[in-house]
């Protein structure tokens, strides 16, 4: 259980990290 909740949040966390960059890359 524990792992699949972190795998998750891992591969939320890329997601976010890459909507974020792609926003930064965006904006600037």
């Amino acid at each position: 259980m524990e792992t699949v909740f972190f795998d998750n949040i891992d591969k939320l966390g890329r997601i976010v990290l890459t909507t974020v960059m792609i926003y930064v890359l965006i904006v600037l």
